[in-house]
């Protein structure tokens, strides 16, 4: 299967600065438009201007959550296709990020499989 699709804008909020680049790497090498933030308050900064397709969200962030950031977009009726990120993988997240309808990757992940994700969170838009 190829990973080479059309090139969405694909935001990463991922405070780990060399996981974050990485995964703008991974995501920029399938043909996508990925812009990455240190925290969820420096994408609120900079992104609600942005026409952003999908999120990849670290769950546990300094400062606002993940969870949090979610609140925040919803609450200016933004509904962006999200998949949450995180190293603290338990039943507990997965029943909770499945609540708010979001999709789930834990740590540590392929380029191969986040890619998957990120095309399903297209396609739940239709934009694939």
């Amino acid at each position: 299967m190829s990973l080479a699709y059309t090139p969405w804008n694909i935001a990463v909020v991922e405070d780990d600065n060399g996981l974050r680049a990485a995964i703008l790497r991974m995501l920029t090498a399938c043909g996508w438009k990925p812009i990455g933030y240190a925290s969820a308050e420096g994408y609120l900064e900079s992104a609600p201007g942005e026409d952003i397709d999908c999120l990849v969200l670290d769950l546990y962030l300094p400062g606002m959550s993940g969870f949090e950031l979610l609140e925040q977009i919803r609450s200016t009726g933004k509904d962006i296709p999200i998949i949450f990120i995180t190293a603290q993988d338990d039943e507990k997240i997965r029943l909770r990020v499945q609540g708010v309808g979001k999709l789930y990757l834990p740590k540590p992940f392929t380029g191969q499989s986040l890619a998957m994700k990120v095309r399903d969170c297209l396609k739940q838009t239709d934009l694939l």
